[in-house]
């Protein structure tokens, strides 16, 4: 340890950097005095990931696996640390059992994996929230005199820019999913600049809530969410009741004969294959099964179909939003 305190010791000044992100990694710091801040970039945006002082260790992970550095080390303080080379590091290493070496790498990989994953999450988070904070500013906003409502396009990415402390492209970005996936549009009035138009208020209420929920479900929140997921077999099975119901016009009932050979129709399987889808469908009040003189009968319950087919409608528009967020936004 003489050896590394007299050849290995760096002081850095207040505002100089020890390393820098995506940069080649050759050294490991060991922080005597002072303290650091860690941060990265993620979509453009400087995230403070830490700040550390004495005794902690950095750039490790790139020395053991000569990745590029993972993160930006800059001095908040003035800094005396111990830097630790590759040569330096693998003489300590040579005492080193060949599994523990092994071990090490493992780890640095999971480590990195999480990371990874943290930077995915997070362009979830920031869209959820930015749902979120939409549908406040709408609900502040009266309808006109054609059911829309409309907000400055600039005023909202400054507020959202402002507010949320992220990339004003980000939100941009955001907004401009929301209006391909037909929940809004964008006009340009010469009076008032860009305009964001929505006349589906409701439905981007109802995301913003799903957003909520969701955000607070993946920090261990128990919320409930209204839309849970349907299976391909349930989800045939409601198309094929909505169908039938069409079909009868006022009628709310279905012998299962008849509902039999629709199935067999339609959907090219017999009805017994779908019992468990039917079973959900049941539990959800939607049909009920009704035996008179006349035979047996799914009782439909048209609100609560109609209710559930709009959600569903709702639902695979979330779906392709998220879908569009991650292809827009890329690993």
């Amino acid at each position: 340890m003489d050896f590394i305190e007299k050849k290995a010791i760096r002081n850095f000044k207040k505002g100089e950097f020890l390393c820098m992100e995506n940069d080649k990694g050759n050294s490991m710091f060991i922080i005597q005095s002072g303290e650091v801040e860690v941060s990265t970039q993620i979509r453009n945006q400087k995230t403070v990931l830490a700040k550390l002082g004495s005794g902690a260790i950095i750039g490790e992970m790139a020395l053991i696996d000569r990745q590029p550095r993972s993160a930006t080390v800059r001095a908040l303080t003035n800094v005396i640390c111990l830097e630790i080379n590759e040569n330096i590091f693998q003489k300590l290493l040579g005492d080193v059992p060949p599994w523990m070496r092994s071990f090490y790498l493992i780890l640095v990989e999971r480590l990195r994996k999480a990371d990874k994953r943290q930077r995915n999450m997070e362009i979830s988070d920031i869209a959820r929230q930015v749902f979120y904070f939409l549908d406040i500013l709408l609900n502040g906003t009266k309808e006109d005199q054609f059911g829309n409502k409309s907000l400055n396009w600039n005023k909202i990415v400054e507020q959202i820019t402002f507010i949320m402390n992220i990339d004003t492209e980000i939100v941009r970005k955001l907004l401009g999913i929301l209006i391909n996936s037909k929940l809004a549009k964008s006009e340009l009035n010469y009076e008032k600049g860009r305009q964001f138009i929505t006349d589906k208020f409701d439905t981007i209420s109802i995301l913003a809530e799903y957003s909520r929920a969701k955000y607070m479900e993946a920090r261990g929140f128990n919320n409930e969410i209204k839309f849970k997921p349907w299976s391909k077999q349930e989800l045939a099975v409601l198309s094929l009741i909505s169908i039938i119901m069409g079909e009868q016009g006022k009628m709310n009932e279905i012998p299962i004969e008849y509902f039999e050979d629709k199935c067999r129709e339609t959907l090219e399987r017999p009805l017994n294959e779908y019992k468990k889808a039917i079973r959900v469908i049941k539990l959800k009040s939607i049909i009920k099964e009704k035996n008179t003189s006349e035979g047996v009968f799914f009782k439909v319950d048209n609100e609560k179909l109609k209710e559930t087919l709009e959600n569903i409608k709702q639902q695979n528009i979330f779906t392709e939003i998220e879908k569009n967020i991650n292809r827009i936004f890329p690993d």
